[in-house]
């Protein structure tokens, strides 16, 4: 295999992976049964913060980033995935697309979600992409505020929702609840 697909397919890999992790990250485990007390909490006062009337505030608190300490967890088991596939298949392409992909996935996430909850007129607030992101997370703080139907998990990447059905809106196109 060429250099070239080594590339395409360890920074694949890895966005599918980063997206992956936050759609369980965020559902299982902020908002379903593998949350702990601490967490769920965490994740209430977020969705407390943000109510479907009130989404957008500058009064946030420290309930939009994901701490510091996210970041050296899910980009440091990454890396060493990549290290192994890199250490496995001398190719140290992998390890590199893999830890910048994830890293690049996770200030995304933060960056995103910063720009939903508060708006500053940021170039990236006027995309189409940003409207449609922002749209499915606005569904995701009105439907949600009780945590029993987790919906549109997926902030950055809706591509596990579609997967496994928790979008809203392919729900409703396919006639399920």
């Amino acid at each position: 295999m060429n250099t070239i697909s080594v590339i395409f397919l360890s920074c694949l890999f890895a966005f599918v992976a980063s997206s992956f992790l936050e759609w369980v990250v965020h559902g299982p485990f902020m908002h379903g049964r593998f949350s702990t007390p601490r967490q769920r909490t965490f994740h209430l006062d977020h969705h407390r913060n943000f109510l479907a009337g009130d989404y957008k505030n500058h009064s946030h608190g420290n309930h939009v980033f994901l701490p510091w300490w996210a970041a050296v967890a899910i980009i440091g088991v990454a890396g060493t995935f990549g290290l192994v596939a890199s250490l496995a298949t001398e190719r140290w392409s992998i390890v590199t697309c893999v830890t910048l992909v994830t890293a690049a996935h996770y200030w995304g996430y933060q960056y995103v979600h910063t720009c939903m909850h508060i708006p500053e007129g940021r170039w990236f607030e006027g995309t189409r992409l940003f409207r449609y992101l922002d749209a499915r997370h606005r569904i995701h703080h009105e439907r949600d505020q009780k945590f029993s139907e987790p919906t549109n998990i997926g902030l950055f990447s809706p591509l596990f929702d579609w997967i496994f059905l928790t979008d809203h809106d392919l729900r409703r196109w396919l006639g399920l609840k």
